[in-house]
């Protein structure tokens, strides 16, 4: 009988698409492990910061305009006096299901800005109805948090006037007439607003799943190349 000859130009391509497979695998591996190490830092922060003494406002917003990262800082402030107004609301998903943030201007006296927006916690989606208007109370601790650097799948505005779906700084400034603030979000700590608005200033519960991610991804990689060889040593064995 006649030996059966490899087809050499199927074993080629099937090795190319293998290192391309192989590249994307190893590439989302390494995203993961970079993933890791900033929420492992970022979790490392959030520890230290919530016992710390809160500082003034206004030192943490120098810091600010100076490049310093001020994320989960806790700061004390007084708010300027102001009539309760209509509030924005930035939809969430807590541990207890979505609920709306309300967002209202805490007015500084002095410092680099004139206000800042204030978030005074959550409340259940049904309670939106009978909150009325709002204001900032007039000496308030609460924790600073960036607004990401882009709009995520969710953008503002959402169905109803004052509705948005990520920390959209500007947007949530103009809704509440502010023609200038500070390009962050305090979210309040103590004291609470109202009775309905359960303050909410860092997550109780922040996963840090990537290792397990980066182990599938490599253990994928490394699978694929399992599975290769051993088709590629029986293709071998039936053509001799």
């Amino acid at each position: 009988m006649a030996r059966r000859k490899p087809n050499n130009g199927f074993s080629i391509l099937t090795l190319i698409l293998v290192i391309m497979a192989t590249a994307v695998l190893c590439g989302l591996g390494v995203w993961q492990v970079k993933r890791l190490q900033w929420k492992t830092h970022m979790l490392a922060r959030i520890e230290a910061l919530k016992y710390a003494p809160a500082e003034p406002l206004n030192v943490a917003l120098n810091h600010l305009q100076a490049g310093r990262d001020v994320d989960f800082i806790r700061v004390s402030t007084p708010c300027e006096p102001a009539p309760p107004a209509p509030a924005a609301h930035i939809y969430a998903v807590t541990d207890d299901g979505p609920a709306w943030r309300p967002i209202v201007l805490c007015r500084l006296a002095n410092g680099p800005y004139p206000a800042v927006l204030l978030d005074l916690g959550v409340e259940a989606d049904s309670a939106r109805a009978g909150e009325g208007d709002l204001a900032a109370p007039p000496e308030i601790v609460g924790v600073m948090r960036t607004a990401p650097k882009h709009a995520p799948f969710m953008v503002a505005p959402l169905s109803g006037a004052g509705e948005f779906g990520w920390r959209d700084v500007q947007g949530v400034a103009r809704y509440l007439g502010a023609a200038k603030v500070a390009p962050v979000f305090l979210f309040l700590e103590r004291p609470a607003a109202t009775s309905s608005i359960k303050p909410l200033p860092a997550p109780t519960d922040i996963p840090n799943n990537h290792l397990g991610y980066a182990i599938t991804w490599f253990g994928l990689a490394a699978a694929l190349w399992a599975i290769y060889i051993a088709a590629l040593v029986r293709r071998r064995r039936k053509a001799t």
